[in-house]
């Protein structure tokens, strides 16, 4: 890995660090990047440039405050999956471009772009996500540090000072397929809660035993083989090891292959998202029926 560069323009202060490429354990069972696994390549890219002291300092950050991601849009192009597919991509240095997009009181909005090295002017995915302070203690939003918004302000004197719109909770239909879960220690992270991508698997993963007992008219074999192309997350709750989920699973109506999730401890809504798959056809395999 390359160090950390940062650079500031006017309205502007982004940075970049290269990762040597994607890990075996990035590629789910079809062999297509895993989409859960790839949000934590997007994660590492953002502390990875968040630590550095002339960007957003994450460590002096860390001392006051914690930092969680409360909503992410994410898209992946379609050269992303045919390039990942390749031999070399366990050797395919790729590079992250982290930018702050807007900075308010108690919160940041970023921007993640991930190139291939070889070829920058390609973006291959990208992500803008929200993430909040949080009290140490009360694990409630919090202002961030004076010193960072000071800093911040001198560089964005045009942020947007309007309050970010709330996503809709989505409502779930009566017909959603249903799974359920418990949080593992391992699902954890740093904060002692269940990780931002670990919900996405989880939907994933109750999506694979929605096909299976043919709940869905668009999916007809395993999930995996459909590669995702959009998704946006909100993140609504948290939830901690040893946590009883429901899981609830839903196609689009309106949207051709689309899923929704829910993600529920009790009554109390924890996550919910919504992933678009690429059009195309997915790959000449056996239906399920066949396997």
């Amino acid at each position: 890995m390359t160090d950390v560069q940062v650079f500031q323009e006017p309205d502007r202060l982004y940075a970049t660090v290269t990762l040597p490429g994607l890990s075996w354990t990035d590629f789910d069972r079809t062999r297509n990047v895993d989409i859960p696994k790839l949000l934590r390549v997007f994660e590492a890219g953002r502390i990875l440039t968040f630590s550095h002291p002339d960007y957003v300092d994450l460590d002096r950050l860390l001392k006051t405050c914690r930092i969680y991601l409360v909503a992410g849009d994410y898209s992946i192009s379609p050269e992303f999956y045919k390039l990942a597919r390749r031999p070399q991509a366990l050797n395919w240095p790729l590079e992250i471009m982290s930018q702050l997009n807007d900075i308010g009181q108690t919160s940041i909005r970023v921007s993640v772009a991930i190139k291939d090295k070889n070829n920058l002017d390609v973006i291959l995915a990208e992500s803008v996500v929200t993430l909040v302070s949080v009290d140490i203690t009360t694990r409630k939003p919090s202002m961030l540090p004076e010193w960072f918004t000071n800093r911040m302000y001198k560089i964005y004197p045009n942020r947007n000072k309007k309050q970010q719109m709330k996503t809709p909770v989505m409502a779930v239909p009566t017909d959603a397929y249903e799974y359920s879960v418990t949080v593992a220690h391992s699902d954890t992270d740093l904060n002692g809660h269940t990780n931002q991508a670990v919900y996405l698997r989880y939907g994933i993963d109750g999506a694979m035993c929605a096909t299976v007992s043919g709940a869905f008219r668009q999916f007809q074999t395993d999930i995996c083989y459909y590669k995702p192309q959009k998704l946006s997350m909100q993140y609504l709750g948290e939830s901690k090891a040893g946590d009883q989920l429901r899981v609830f699973i839903w196609e689009d109506p309106l949207t051709s292959r689309t899923l929704c999730f829910h993600v529920k401890r009790g009554m109390n809504i924890l996550f919910q998202a919504v992933l678009k798959y690429h059009e195309e056809s997915h790959a000449s395999v056996s239906t399920l029926a066949k396997l």
